[in-house]
C-alpha cells in the first residue's frame, strides 16, 4: 500500500457528490451474485463434514483485483458506493466490502444454527453460548484474514469520517478531540493494518497474529489519522485526491 487518505466531509459536500454522480450517470456497483453464494454457504454448512477455512472464505469473500480500499462505517455506505462509482470512471478499481463480501455475522447466524434447541419446559429457543461464541471467533478470524488479503493487493486506502451530524455518531466516534476515538473494532483494525502495509509492507509476516473481540459495548479505540493525508469532495470529483 502506498498511502492512505481522510476524508472528512460536512453534508453539503455529500449533496456535492450526489449532484455529480447523477449528472454523470455513473452506475453504481452492484451486489454480486449474493443469492446464489448464500446458497452455496448454507448447503456447505449443512453438509455434516468439517468446515474447511478457505472453502468458506472463496465463498463468502472471493478475491478480486483491486487497487483503493474503501474504509468505511455502516452509516457511510451510500457515500462509499457513490465514490466507489466515481473513482471507477477514472480508472481505478476500488472495493466496498458489502458489495463483493456477504456478510459474515450472517455466516455466524447460519452456524448458530446448529447449536439451537428447544427448551423442554417453555418450548422456548436456546443457544449453546460456549459454542456460539467460538463461532463468532471464527467467524471474526475469518474477517480479518479476507480483509488483509484484500488490503496487502491494494495501492490506496481512502477512510470516511462520517459528518459529525450524521444519526448516531456520537455513539461509536469522536473526532473533535486531540486524541480522536471509534467504537468500532473493524475501523480500527483496518487504520492500524493499513499503516502497517505503509510503513513497511515487506517486515509483516506469516505470524502476524489478529485479535478477535466479543460484543462488549463501548469499547474505544484510538483512531488512527494523524499520518493520513487529507482530501475533500472535491479532490475526489477532479480526480486529484490520490496527487496528494
Amino acid at each position: 500500500m502506498k498511502k492512505i487518505f481522510s476524508l472528512n466531509f460536512v453534508n453539503k459536500e455529500q449533496l456535492l457528490l450526489d449532484k455529480y454522480v447523477k449528472s454523470k450517470k455513473i452506475p453504481l456497483i452492484t451486489k454480486k451474485d449474493k443469492g446464489m453464494r448464500e446458497a452455496d454457504i448454507k448447503k456447505l454448512i449443512n453438509s455434516g463434514n468439517d468446515l474447511d477455512a478457505k472453502a468458506i472464505l472463496d465463498i463468502v469473500s472471493p478475491t478480486g483485483d483491486f487497487d483503493v480500499f474503501i474504509s468505511h462505517y455502516h452509516e457511510n455506505e451510500d457515500v462509499a458506493l457513490k465514490i466507489a462509482a466515481t473513482l471507477r470512471t477514472q480508472g481505478f478499481k476500488p472495493f466496498v466490502d458489502s458489495q463483493y463480501w456477504l456478510h459474515f455475522d450472517a455466516i455466524a447466524d447460519q452456524l448458530n444454527e446448529l447449536h439451537l434447541h428447544k427448551d423442554k419446559e417453555n418450548g422456548s429457543d436456546l443457544y449453546d453460548h460456549s459454542k456460539t461464541k467460538m463461532i463468532q471467533k471464527h467467524c471474526d478470524v475469518l474477517l480479518l484474514s479476507a480483509l488483509s488479503q484484500v488490503m496487502s493487493k491494494c495501492k490506496y486506502l481512502i477512510f470516511i469520517s462520517p459528518p459529525e451530524k450524521m444519526l448516531g455518531i456520537q455513539c461509536y466516534s469522536n473526532y473533535k478531540t486531540k486524541k480522536p476515538k471509534t467504537y468500532s473494532p473493524w475501523i480500527y483494525w483496518e487504520l492500524i493494518f493499513a499503516e502497517l502495509l505503509v510503513k513497511d509492507r515487506e517486515n509483516l509476516t506469516e505470524g502476524l497474529k489478529h485479535s478477535t473481540f466479543d460484543s462488549i459495548p463501548k469499547i474505544s479505540y484510538p483512531l488512527s489519522t494523524k499520518e493520513m493525508k487529507k482530501i475533500s469532495m472535491t479532490d475526489i470529483i477532479n480526480n486529484k485526491w490520490h496527487e496528494k
